[in-house]
């Protein structure tokens, strides 16, 4: 076990809303005080982007200082054209020109007059450019008060207008700021086949501004920060969509913020390396953060980066980290556009396809990261069937931002976009997540009053929005410098394109409340020990994490028995740490905090005492998954050497083996080419000792086993990463995955099955699992050849529940359970969406197949239904991948793959008797009471008679 002195910790977070002006109403916003051109426009608007829009549309909404805000005006949502304005709509077009920055008071929201307004106008992109939308964008940098400089950005160019001081107003108690009126070039982005001229005032373009052949000049730099000031300036931007060379680019300056160059890209398409000229995932950039602490990256960087949605992968954010080095010219002078070593790269592993993979490992002191949202869909079982969602669900998170210092990150999410995903139209969101991507325990969502067809077209026919600036917005967070420490507490500024802007404060809230435990525990060496107490309370939820007092009597935190604790907001919550496999040295006085950096409970305090181990270990169960190989369980961790001495095994029936072989978890070994094994068999022990040097002794040194007649392959696994199969009795499989995914043309996955034909209808349930985004679960196919046709019920951490079907070979599977891509328990605890409370099911009667999920393995709900002509005998079984990480195993242990079973009593053959039989298979068991105990009857026959009288439940287990 080891301690640790110090970890970044993932706290609780609320977030608050300050005021909100938007396009179904104010919060703490006067009437008077409102953006003449934020209205709700009429159906039947022009989202033209050359100054005729009828609808209104903003671009950033930033920080200037303590008392004053800046917000971009994209388009005011009048047609100066239209000969019929009002002399209203006239005056307000003039005071709000299109493409203009207005000042706005920070505690009032009041608009204050216009800062600078941008010359540049849009231009119109030629056919089959995929957008001709003009996506503005600006920043401000981080300089003093009337020192700061704007950046604009215009198709792949970076405009700078430079301060020039301030000028007396009365609404400025600290004056004016302006700017030049005039801007210079500080970056052209290098586009083939275009000279990129110096733009002028006014200019409309006429050139292409493509990206490599591919992509538009309007969306080159629509994600954009700029972080410093002079020296220090810093650039990062992109073209927050898909198409070649957008991905996100970092510059830095080297004359004080008039220009800028490269030093790094992001490379969120491992197959490409993020190079120019290649597809990117799309999404906007957080902030750069290089707070965190890694001794072999001396230099580390890290963002967040969302995903523009797509068939076949998730629009969720992935975290990306830089080593910076110097970047590499070649012998002209010019950046190589190549160089690893500055990239940001996903830390899922520098030689994995990121469209397909979904894990993210530790990285220093940063936690694994792996984003938790709702669903691809953002539909969440029955809450989230209609709008008005009751929680956050973060599926398409549009931007994210989190900056040094803070324990979490900021994310604006929608359901989709354009309603792609009709008929849900949910409410927009604004979450707190931790920094291990998991949404944040607490008050940490805030519903944004609005959904996805508010601004909608005169049809209303559900495949369009009416504007698609509703879905393009952003957010800054601004760490708030004068809060008391511990509370974490930033600004966070949102703007929704199309649907408003305001203000929210995020901190961490202290703990209040009350703790019991842990007990006093004794326990043997070598054997697992669980502490384990409960906090209720009032105010945010919050983690825990347990301590061990030292020598000097200090606390430390113990390693990894930290957790975090009722998400959404119940109460009494369990509190547990175990040990694995506990050594004398584990002995001590322990507690357990509640709480975060704002504040704690502790418990009180509690003694373990673990004792030398003096007791022989014992033989449990024995099994094997296809008779090649038998697989024996110990009830403790033994000792290597002696448990993979061949010599110290005997199988009944004079069946051989080749070799034993200690498996990862310690406390089992498989016995490998083994052959003359009966379908059931014994296998008995001698000369196998225990971590602490106890030997097996005649009792408990033999176990019976049987085979299950299952087949164990890989399919379409790469040689380097071999999976295992092992059946240790007690009804368990437990597998070994290594591969690549169950998606896409071709599946990469272990597979444990056996031939079937007719109806079935079977169950699993997911007793643990160590991937944290693999599938898991039953699968139906013709083949196993990695194309085959097939249908798959399963669950993946995370993401929930899925049901997916392959209709045709070589071709992508497709969901099967309706709107419902992912399913998710999304009960107010969110505690049965975990193994052991993890059961799929997989039922077939003719060509309908239809796929279950259940918590208990008793209750079931119907996910959905395909029909799906799979030519008899098909294959039926466990299939495991790893969730696209091909460097890595999955490990999931799977129980109670069998039938599903149906008890019933009937009349027997005389009077007086009843006759009890079942279908499918299991074991027979009786109690005097509905709520147990429960014991194994002494007849298993089936059908049985029974006699009438007194009163007895039974059950298959």
């Amino acid at each position: 076990m080891l301690l640790a002195a110090s970890a970044i910790h993932l706290s609780a977070q609320q977030i608050t809303p300050v005021w909100y002006q938007h396009i179904n109403g104010l919060y703490n916003v006067a009437p008077g005080d409102k953006l003449p051109t934020l209205v709700k426009t009429p159906t039947g608007g022009s989202e033209a982007s050359d100054g005729s829009s009828t609808f209104d549309s903003y671009a950033k909404f930033a920080r200037y200082s303590d008392d004053l805000y800046l917000l971009g005006i994209r388009e005011n949502g009048i047609n100066e054209g239209d000969a019929n304005l009002t002399d209203e709509q006239k005056a307000i077009a003039a005071a709000y020109p299109d493409r203009s920055i207005v000042w706005i008071d920070a505690h009032t929201g009041k608009p204050l007059g216009v800062a600078l307004t941008v010359p540049v106008r849009p231009m119109e992109l030629p056919a089959g450019n995929n957008s001709p939308d003009f996506f503005w964008e600006w920043a401000v940098d981080e300089g003093a008060y009337g020192e700061k400089v704007i950046y604009s950005s215009y198709r792949y160019h970076v405009l700078r207008w430079a301060p020039t001081g301030t000028t007396t107003d009365a609404k400025f108690p600290k004056g004016r700021p302006t700017w030049s009126n005039t801007y210079t070039d500080a970056w052209i982005e290098p586009v083939p086949g275009e000279p990129n001229p110096t733009i002028t005032p006014g200019e409309q373009g006429t050139e292409p501004g493509e990206s490599n052949g591919d992509g538009s000049g309007s969306w080159r730099l629509k994600a954009f920060r700029v972080s410093g000031h002079g020296a220090t300036t810093k650039l990062w931007a992109g073209g927050a969509t898909w198409r070649s060379s957008l991905q996100e680019q970092e510059f830095v300056t080297d004359d004080q913020g008039m220009t800028f160059r490269p030093i790094a890209r992001l490379n969120d398409r491992n197959d490409h390396g993020g190079d120019k000229g290649h597809y990117s995932l799309g999404g906007q950039p957080s902030s750069i953060r290089s707070d965190a602490v890694d001794p072999t990256r001396p230099n580390l960087e890290w963002c967040i980066q969302g995903h523009y949605p797509g068939t076949g992968w998730p629009a969720r954010p992935n975290r990306y980290i830089k080593n910076p080095s110097p970047f590499v010219l070649d012998s002209t002078g010019v950046p190589v556009d190549n160089v690893r070593s500055n990239r940001f790269d996903s830390t899922w592993g520098a030689d994995t396809d990121a469209w397909a993979a979904r894990e993210n490992q530790a990285i220093g002191n940063l936690p694994p990261f792996t984003w938790e949202s709702a669903g691809t869909a953002g539909i969440c079982g029955p809450v989230h069937a209609t709008d008005g969602v009751d929680h956050y669900d973060g599926n398409w998170s549009l931007v994210t931002d989190t900056k040094d210092g803070l324990d979490y990150i900021v994310s604006y999410s929608m359901p989709s976009w354009n309603n792609q995903f009709e008929p849900i139209k949910k409410p927009a969101w604004l979450g707190v997540h931790t920094l291990d991507g998991r949404i944040a325990p607490g008050k940490s969502s805030q519903k944004l009053d609005f959904v996805e067809n508010d601004e909608d077209d005169a049809a209303d026919n559900g495949d369009k929005v009416g504007t698609d600036w509703i879905y393009d917005g952003s957010l800054e967070v601004y760490p708030d410098a004068t809060a008391p420490a511990g509370t974490q507490r930033a600004l966070v500024l949102w703007v929704g394109s199309g649907s408003g802007f305001g203000v929210s404060v995020v901190e961490n809230v202290a703990a209040t409340g009350t703790t019991t435990g842990p007990a006093n525990l004794s326990a043997d060496a070598g054997h697992s020990v669980t502490l384990s107490g409960t906090f209720s309370g009032a105010g945010t939820p919050l983690l825990y994490q347990f301590q061990k007092q030292d020598g000097g009597g200090h606390w430390v935190d113990v390693a990894g028995s930290w957790g975090n604790l009722a998400r959404f907001g119940t109460a009494g919550d369990t509190v547990a740490f175990t040990i694995g496999q506990a050594k004398v040295s584990d002995s001590g006085t322990y507690r357990f905090w509640v709480g975060n950096s704002a504040g704690k409970v502790y418990s009180a305090s509690a003694t373990l005492t673990v004792v030398a181990d003096t007791t022989a270990p014992k033989v449990v169960s024995a099994g094997s998954v296809d008779g090649s190989a038998v697989d024996v369980a110990f009830n403790e961790a033994v000792d290597p050497a002696s448990a993979a001495a061949l010599a110290n095994y005997k199988l009944s029936g004079g069946a051989t083996a080749t070799e034993a072989v200690v498996r990862p978890n310690g406390k089992s070994v498989r016995l490998g080419g083994v052959s003359g094994l009966a379908a059931t068999f014994t296998v008995t022990v001698t000369g196998v000792a225990d971590t602490a040097g106890n030997a097996i002794g005649a009792a408990g040194s033999s176990a019976s086993g049987s085979v299950l007649g299952l087949t164990a392959v890989d399919v379409n696994v790469p040689e380097a990463f071999p999976g295992t199969s092992a059946a240790p009795g007690g009804d368990l499989i437990e597998v070994e995955a290594g591969g690549g995914d169950l998606w896409g043309a071709a599946d990469s996955f272990h597979y444990v099955y056996s031939e079937r034909a007719g109806d079935f209808d079977v169950k699993v349930q997911i007793l643990d699992n160590t991937q944290p985004s693999n599938r898991n679960g039953i699968m139906a196919r013709e083949t196993t050849d990695a194309s085959s046709r097939n249908i798959l019920q399963a669950w993946s951490p995370g993401p929930g529940y899925i049901s997916s079907v392959r209709l045709t070979e070589s071709k992508d599977p497709s969901w099967y359970s309706g709107a419902r891509n992912w399913i998710q328990d999304c009960s107010p605890n969110r505690v049965n969406i975990t193994p052991p409370n993890v059961w799929v099911r997989l039922k077939r009667h003719g060509s309908t197949f239809s796929g279950y999920h259940s918590t208990d393995g008793v209750n079931w709900v119907l996910d959905g239904t395909s029909d799906n002509d799979l030519t008899d005998p098909i294959l039926l079984g466990l299939a495991t991948d790893v969730g696209g990480n091909g460097s890595a195993y999955a490990h999931t242990t799977y129980a109670h793959f069998s039938d599903v079973t149906s008890l019933s009593i009937g009349p027997g053959a005389t009077a007086g008797e009843l006759s009890l039989s079942w279908t499918g298979a299991g074991v027979l068991q009786s109690a005097s009471s509905v709520t147990g105990p429960w014991t194994d009857t002494a007849k298993q026959g089936n059908p049985q008679t029974l006699t009438v009288g007194g009163t007895t439940f039974y059950r298959l287990r």
